[in-house]
C-alpha cells in the first residue's frame, strides 16, 4: 500500500476524476478503512469523501459531542489516505436535515426553531435556517470538521427552501412571518395570507418576488456563515456545493453566482456536484435529463467552477444499478466537460464492499477511456474547470424564473417550479445537440421567456427562434405578437370535444409528401395534450396542419414566418409541457426539424447526428475544435454515424475520432463530404449502447 496509483497514470487535469462518497460507520471504523484502502488502489481512486453520520444510522442532527468523538476517527482515514496518495474530502450529511424520517430532535435541541411548511405541518428534525441557535450550533460542528483540512469540504442539498418532508415546502415559521412582514411593510403576517399572495392565479403578486428575495438571503447567510467558519481555521480547504438543479433552486430566489462568491472564500473557487438523477437504473431517456442539469448549472455558476456530477446508485448494489449504466454517468459527465464523478456507490450500513465486487474492476478498466476524453474536453489538460463553450441549438433558463410564473386558479404550491425544457428534450432525443451558450437559433417553450426583459427579447426575435404555443402566449401578452406571424386561439384539449387525429407533413421541403402523416395521441394514447389554433398572418408559411380522422383540416400545425426584422420564427402551436412524449418521437419528425433548423439557420444546417435513435449528442468547442460526442442510448446498436455540421469544408483542417473501449478509428471509417452550407462526416463504426463516441474537427481559426 506504498503506491495506491502505481497501477494508471497521472492525469494531466488536475482534479479528480473519480471522487468516492463513503460512509465508515463508528463501530466498524478500523476494518472499512482497511478495505477502502484496498478499494482505492484497486479501483484507480483520486479521492475519497467521507460522508459524516449519514442516512440509516444518522443522527438526524449530530450534537457536538458525537462530532468531537468522530474527528478523532476521521483524522485516522486522513492520514492514511494521504499516505497512499489519495486526496481527503468530507461531506457533512445534516446541516439543515434532509427529512423527519421519524426522528424527533425537539428534546435534544430544545431552543432551536423548526421547519414550518406551507401548509403548517411542523417539522421535528430540520432547523429553520434563521435559527440562530441553529446557526451557532452548525458553526460550532464545521469549526471541528475544519480542523481536518479537507480539500473540499461539500455542503449538501439541504440547504434548501423545498422537499424536507413532512414540510414539502418552507419555511413559514413564525421567524420567517416576522421578518419577512416588516420587509414588506405590513404588521401582521399569516401563513395563509402569505401563500395566497404567492399563488394567485394570474400576473404575479409583488410579494412573489419579495418572498423569493428574502428565502435568498436567508439561504446565502448560512452558507456563507459555514463557509467563514471553515476558512477562519482551513483557509485552503475549498467549499463544494450539491445542488438540486436550477429549476428547483428558483424557488430560493437563488443568486448561484452571489452564493458561490460568498461561499468561495480564501481559495476563490468552489466545486460544483451537479445532480444526474437516475438513482436507480430505470430508463436510459433519464440521462437526456442527465446532461440538461450538467449545462444549466454550469450556466448559472461563474466560469472556473470545479463541477464533479453526482453518481448516485440508490439503494445500492447492482440491484439498484448496473456496471454499465454507472459508467454512462460517468462518461456522460467527462463528456460534458466535468473534471468527475462524485460515486455514491456503496451503502451507508457498515456493509463489506465484497457484497459489490465489481466496481473496483469497472472503474480501472475505463479509466484510460475517460481520461483520453477528459484531456481533449479539457483543452489538453491545462484546466481542471471547463473552459470552452457548447454549440447547438441555444435553450433558454433564468434563475429567476419563478418570480414571474402565470399561475391557474387553484394552483398548488409546486406549480412554481419552471418545467419548460420539453423542447430541449425532443431536440436531443431526435439528433440535434442544444447549448445554454448563445447561438444564433433559439428554442424555448413554456413560460420562460417572461423572466427576459424586452431587450433580450427583442434579440432573439431577430435571430432565430422556434417556439411552442405557451411561448407563443408570452410573446403576444409582452406586446411581440406582430414579429411572430400568428394569433393564437384559445388553448384547446387534443381530442376532447373534437377529433386532432393526425399532424399531416404537406411541404414537401420541410419532409411533406402525400399522405405523410404524424400522430397527435400526444403524449401518450389518451391523446390530451394542449395546443392553440392559430391564426397565421397572410406571408407566414404554414408547413403542416392537424387534420380529423377523415384527413380533413381542421388548424394550422407548424408554421413558419420571417419578421420586418429579418428575425425566423418557427411555431409549433403545441404546449410542449403537456404534449410532448414519445409518440412526438418519429423519424419523419426528425426530418422536419432539420428543415426547420436549417430555415431558423437561414440554410446553414444545424449540427446533428444520425445513424439510429435515443441520441445523446453533444459539441463542445474549445479553442480551435469542436469535439463531437455521441452516446447511444438506445439497446440496439448503432451500424453507422453521421454527423452534419455547419462547418465550411475548406474550414475543415483535420478529423480524428475514438472509440470507448474501441480506440482510434482508421482513416477508411471516417469519410467527409460536403453537403448543402456545410459538411458531413461518416464515422463507419458500430456504436453499442452507453460507451461514448468521441469525433474530433480541428477548425481553422480566423485571424485576429
Amino acid at each position: 500500500m506504498t503506491d495506491s496509483h502505481a497501477t494508471h497514470p497521472r492525469s494531466a487535469v488536475n482534479a479528480p476524476l473519480y471522487a468516492i462518497r463513503r460512509t465508515l460507520p463508528p463501530w466498524c471504523f478500523e476494518s472499512r478503512l482497511e478495505e477502502l484502502l484496498t478499494f482505492c488502489r484497486d479501483a484507480c481512486v483520486d479521492e475519497v469523501i467521507l460522508k459524516v453520520d449519514a442516512e440509516e444510522f444518522s443522527q438526524g442532527m449530530p450534537t457536538v459531542a458525537w462530532v468531537c468523538e468522530y474527528v478523532s476517527k476521521l483524522k485516522q482515514a486522513r492520514d492514511a489516505l494521504h499516505k497512499v496518495g489519495v486526496t481527503f474530502s468530507l461531506n457533512p450529511w445534516v446541516t439543515q436535515g434532509h427529512i423527519d424520517r421519524g426522528r424527533d430532535l425537539r428534546a435534544r435541541f430544545p431552543d432551536f426553531h423548526w421547519m414550518v411548511g406551507h401548509d403548517g405541518v411542523v417539522c421535528r428534525a430540520q432547523a429553520c435556517p434563521r435559527c440562530e441557535r441553529f446557526q451557532h450550533h452548525a458553526v460550532e460542528l464545521w469549526k471541528l470538521y475544519a480542523t481536518l483540512e479537507p480539500a473540499v469540504i461539500w455542503i449538501e442539498d439541504d440547504i434548501r427552501t423545498f422537499n424536507h418532508q413532512p414540510a414539502a415546502f418552507g419555511c413559514f415559521c413564525p421567524l420567517h412571518l416576522g421578518a419577512f412582514a416588516r420587509r414588506v411593510g405590513v404588521s401582521t403576517l399569516t401563513r395563509e395570507q402569505l401563500v395566497d399572495a404567492l399563488l394567485a392565479p394570474g400576473e404575479a403578486h409583488p410579494w412573489r418576488r419579495a418572498w423569493f428575495d428574502f428565502q435568498r438571503d436567508t439561504m446565502h447567510e448560512l452558507g456563507g456563515v459555514l463557509a467563514d467558519a471553515v476558512h477562519g481555521i482551513s483557509p485552503a480547504t475549498r467549499i463544494g456545493l450539491m445542488s438540486s438543479g436550477p429549476a428547483n433552486h428558483c424557488l430560493d430566489g437563488r443568486d448561484w453566482r452571489g452564493l458561490a462568491k460568498r461561499m468561495s472564500g480564501g481559495p476563490g473557487v468552489i466545486h460544483s456536484r451537479p445532480t444526474l438523477g437516475n438513482y436507480t437504473e430505470g430508463s436510459a431517456v433519464g440521462l437526456y435529463d442527465s446532461a440538461a442539469q450538467i449545462h444549466r448549472t454550469r450556466h448559472v455558476l461563474p466560469k472556473g467552477t470545479i463541477e464533479q456530477t453526482e453518481v448516485e446508485n440508490v439503494p445500492f448494489t447492482g440491484y439498484a444499478k448496473s456496471r454499465s449504466f454507472t459508467m454512462t454517468q460517468v462518461a456522460l459527465s467527462v463528456a460534458r466537460g466535468c473534471a468527475g464523478a462524485t460515486l455514491n456507490l456503496f451503502d451507508h450500513l457498515g456493509s463489506s464492499l465484497s457484497v459489490d465486487p465489481m466496481w473496483a474492476t469497472m472503474l480501472r478498466e475505463a479509466r484510460p477511456m475517460l481520461e483520453r476524453l477528459r484531456h481533449v474536453m479539457h483543452g489538453d489538460g491545462r484546466s481542471q474547470a471547463f473552459d470552452g463553450t457548447f454549440q447547438g441549438v441555444q435553450v433558454l433558463h433564468h434563475e429567476r424564473a419563478s418570480d414571474v410564473r402565470r399561475l391557474s386558479s387553484g394552483a398548488r404550491y409546486e406549480a412554481l417550479i419552471p418545467v419548460d425544457g420539453a423542447f430541449e428534450a425532443s431536440l436531443n432525443m431526435l439528433g440535434f445537440p442544444t447549448t445554454y451558450d448563445c447561438a444564433s437559433v433559439v428554442a424555448t417553450d413554456g413560460q420562460m421567456l417572461d423572466a427576459f426583459d424586452d431587450a433580450s427579447l427583442e434579440a432573439v426575435l431577430r435571430g432565430g427562434m422556434f417556439i411552442d404555443a405557451a411561448a407563443l402566449a408570452v410573446l403576444h401578452r409582452r406586446g411581440f405578437g406582430e414579429l411572430v406571424g400568428a394569433e393564437p386561439g384559445p388553448f384547446r384539449t387534443l381530442n376532447v370535444g373534437h377529433v386532432t387525429a393526425a399532424e399531416a407533413m404537406t411541404d414537401v421541403a420541410f419532409g411533406g409528401a402525400v399522405d405523410r402523416y404524424l400522430t397527435l395521441t400526444l403524449p401518450d394514447l389518451l391523446g390530451q395534450g394542449r395546443y392553440v389554433h392559430l391564426e397565421p398572418a397572410d406571408s407566414a408559411r404554414v408547413v403542416s396542419e392537424i387534420v380529423d380522422q377523415n384527413r380533413q383540416h381542421v388548424a394550422p400545425m407548424l408554421t413558419l414566418f420571417e419578421n420586418k426584422w429579418g428575425g425566423r420564427i418557427a411555431i409549433l402551436p403545441l404546449e410542449m409541457a403537456t404534449a410532448f412524449g414519445t409518440p412526438f418521437l418519429h423519424p419523419y419528425r426528425q426530418v422536419q426539424l432539420a428543415a426547420t433548423l436549417r430555415w431558423l439557420g437561414r440554410e446553414r444546417p444545424a449540427w446533428e447526428v444520425s445513424g439510429g435513435v435515443y441520441p445523446l449528442a453533444s459539441v463542445a468547442a474549445v479553442g480551435g475544435r469542436r469535439i463531437l460526442t455521441l452516446f447511444n442510448l438506445s439497446r440496439d446498436d448503432w451500424p453507422s454515424v453521421t454527423w452534419n455540421m455547419p462547418v465550411a469544408p475548406d474550414k475543415v483542417q483535420a478529423v480524428s475520432a475514438f472509440q470507448g473501449g474501441g480506440g482510434e478509428l482508421g482513416g477508411a471509417a471516417v469519410q467527409m463530404t460536403t453537403i448543402p452550407g456545410g459538411s458531413s462526416v461518416c464515422l463507419k463504426t458500430t456504436l453499442p449502447f452507453g460507451r461514448p463516441l468521441t469525433c474530433v474537427v480541428d477548425v481553422e481559426q480566423p485571424n485576429g
